[in-house]
């Protein structure tokens, strides 16, 4: 088998877990509302803390997707559950925005726990598989499979448009934005007041998710020849890349982001981190990673970390965002299923079996403990992990 052939065939075993969430609604069979039960379990149960402060408000942390939470701390050893809140309904992701840990049903109810008890706060019905839900100024954005519906800090309801044949969708501080993927591919910009079209920009094939933003621009994702992203102006729509993408090929993008001026990707096929500036100060270069198939990207304050399957190294590698040098690697998180979460001081990889935290500075391992309790996604507040799996919702502590 040749390296390419070698690549594709580890790459398609590890694309199922490491994309950038789509704002898909969760699977699974619908269920009628239930109230949520919360308890606290465990022969060492931590204490529970005094307030939360920072947040986790969109699945991958922030506009950028960058999965880095820097004002979060990672537990200084294996958590154990503080408390835990159950439905007989399937869970998306959680989020987290102002003490308070919102997460999606299929039976197509939204919960808001105290990201310190796990109380209940609230319930409300969007009449359809909830996916994850965004939170931007206090207010929730919620994808079905063809609407998304706006809901107050209290569940109340302010409004829903209709969204079909949506791909992806974002919630930045600046307005709502998604794919239309009808016979005229667009990127489709709404307002948060009531859901209106701001901006329509037609797109060709080929694209994918995910849909992400930064410095007053909006990215999607071109998913052809190119590694580089559409790019437009948020407030107006206008095309601001210099050139459009060529049609066909595929270089086969699994994961970017973007921080601090660049926008950042990893290639499959061709083992190689990118990065292209796009506004001034950004950084521009390609490197390759061991020879290996980057699977996930995170991008912290002063690293960039990718998880990455090749034949000599797998596990984490931490590099440098200025120029793509490896920092580091660590070989602790093999088989890792998600992308890297990202702390002020840690790295912290779910794999099969496992959650691992290493160190962000140098890749040393710090603690490990089962994931037969964690969900592929995770989500840093303080020092809380936050969780859902199956029909339940935890924080680790």
């Amino acid at each position: 088998m040749n390296r390419r052939s070698l690549l594709a065939a580890i790459g398609t075993v590890g694309l199922a877990g490491c994309l950038g969430d789509d704002g898909s609604t969760p699977r699974g069979s619908a269920s009628s509302p239930t109230a949520t039960e919360t308890s606290v379990t465990g022969p060492a149960t931590p204490s529970t803390p005094a307030s939360v402060e920072s947040s986790w408000p969109h699945p991958t942390h922030d506009a950028g997707l960058t999965n880095a939470a820097p004002a979060a701390t990672a537990p200084a050893d294996p958590p154990s559950e503080l408390w835990r809140a159950s439905t007989e309904a399937s869970l998306s992701a959680p989020v987290v925005a102002d003490a308070t840990v919102y997460v999606g049903g299929d039976d197509g109810t939204v919960h808001a726990l105290d990201a310190r008890t796990g109380a209940m706060r609230w319930q409300a019905s969007v009449g359809a598989p909830a996916g994850t839900p965004r939170v931007v100024d206090g207010r929730l954005y919620v994808p079905t499979a063809g609407a998304v519906v706006a809901l107050g800090a209290d569940g109340a309801e302010r409004w829903r448009v209709e969204t079909p044949d949506r791909r992806g969708f974002l919630a930045a501080g600046h307005g709502l934005y998604y794919v239309s993927a009808g016979e005229d591919p667009a990127v489709v910009a709404r307002t948060h007041g009531d859901g209106s079209v701001r901006w329509r920009a037609s797109i060709r094939d080929p694209w994918q998710p995910p849909v992400f933003a930064g410095a007053g621009q909006v990215f999607v994702t071109t998913g052809g020849s190119w590694d580089r992203p559409w790019r437009f102006a948020a407030d107006t729509g206008e095309y601001l890349g210099t050139e459009r993408p060529p049609s066909g090929g595929a270089d086969f993008v699994v994961s970017q982001c973007y921080r601090d001026g660049t926008v950042f990707g990893a290639t499959e096929l061709f083992s190689t981190v990118s990065a292209e500036s796009v506004t001034d100060g950004g950084h521009d270069w390609s490197e390759s990673v061991d020879d290996a198939a980057c699977f996930g990207l995170a991008a912290g304050t002063d690293r960039l970390y990718a998880h990455a399957e090749c034949v000599d190294r797998t596990g984490l590698f931490a590099l440098s965002p200025s120029d793509g040098r490896e920092l580091w690697y660590s070989d602790a998180a093999t088989g890792v299923v998600a992308r890297p979460v990202v702390t002020g001081d840690a790295v912290l990889a779910r794999t099969e079996d496992e959650l691992v935290c290493v160190d962000a500075a140098d890749g040393t391992e710090r603690w490990r403990r089962s994931a037969a309790d964690v969900g592929t996604r995770v989500v840093a507040v303080d020092d809380l992990l936050i969780t859902a799996r199956g029909g339940t919702v935890r924080a680790l502590r």
